[in-house]
């Protein structure tokens, strides 16, 4: 048919680099586009997307190792494969880099308020540092 290479219909490639993931219906993950400085941060909640008021005005706020590194950012929602709730912020610029350093620097934690649920989701650090190099590396191409 034709030579096999790069998807021609794709501007550039997308890196998921970082999914805590409690379980199948809950967890947090990151995704950063190459060559656009964007950062995508999701939460995903063990809540039915189906059952979510689509008006409501909902906030994330995101922390490592104790440092809030943003509180309350207007966040949007989507759904899993699974039916559950996501919410999702889109951080770009200074924000976005200074969360992939502290991503690459998590020692202990990674806590996220996701705006849906009553409290805050605190998952261990583990794989975060590895993560948030890549995450850098991705920004900055």
């Amino acid at each position: 048919m034709g030579d096999e290479g790069e998807d021609p219909f794709v501007e550039s490639r997308e890196i998921q680099f970082a999914n805590i993931k409690v379980s199948y219906f809950s967890g947090l993950f990151l995704s950063c586009r190459e060559g656009k400085s964007i950062l995508l941060v999701k939460a995903i909640s063990p809540f039915n997307f189906a059952d979510m008021p689509k008006s409501y005005p909902y906030k994330m706020s995101f922390a490592v190792d104790g440092d809030i590194l943003f509180k309350d950012r207007e966040a949007l929602l989507s759904s899993n494969p699974y039916g559950k709730v996501a919410s999702y912020t889109i951080l770009d610029g200074d924000v976005a880099q200074n969360v992939a350093q502290k991503f690459s620097e998590a020692r202990k934690s990674v806590a996220v308020r996701d705006g849906i649920g009553a409290g805050t989701e605190i998952h261990s650090a583990r794989g975060a540092s590895s993560a948030g190099r890549k995450l850098l590396k991705c920004l900055l191409k």
